[in-house]
């Protein structure tokens, strides 16, 4: 008898902490931020970007096709603002350093490498 109570309470206890512990650590979707590497991206396309998810979770709770042909409109207007400004950026770049061919090739190795330069010192000739 005095164990199943002491079962009981302890029982009592764990879902007591673990209630508190999920009330005071909720869970986070975690986003990949690759929007903070991409330099191109304005604030006006964050928001754009926060009022497109929005309209797709509003399409994925109610299915209907008023709120899927305004999602798709919105993601299409989104898409090509997108490219635009991605296009302005990298138009405005070059434009800056055209009379620098260092500069040029700089710009080019950064738009078109993936990889970074390390930290490792060249050895001299």
């Amino acid at each position: 008898m005095l164990i199943m109570m002491l079962m009981m309470l302890q029982k009592y206890f764990f879902e007591k902490i673990q209630a508190h512990f999920n009330n005071s650590f909720r869970k986070t979707r975690l986003y990949r931020q690759s929007a903070k590497d991409k330099k191109w991206i304005t604030t006006g396309l964050k928001k754009s970007n926060r009022v497109k998810v929005k309209l797709y979770k509003a399409w994925l709770k109610n299915k209907t096709p008023d709120n899927e042909r305004s999602y798709k409109n919105y993601k299409k207007t989104f898409k090509r603002l997108a490219h635009e400004c991605e296009a302005a950026y990298y138009r405005e770049m070059y434009d800056k350093k055209t009379n620098n061919i260092k500069h040029t090739w700089r710009n080019l190795n950064t738009v078109c490498s993936s990889k970074t330069k390390s930290a490792t010192k060249l050895l001299p000739k």
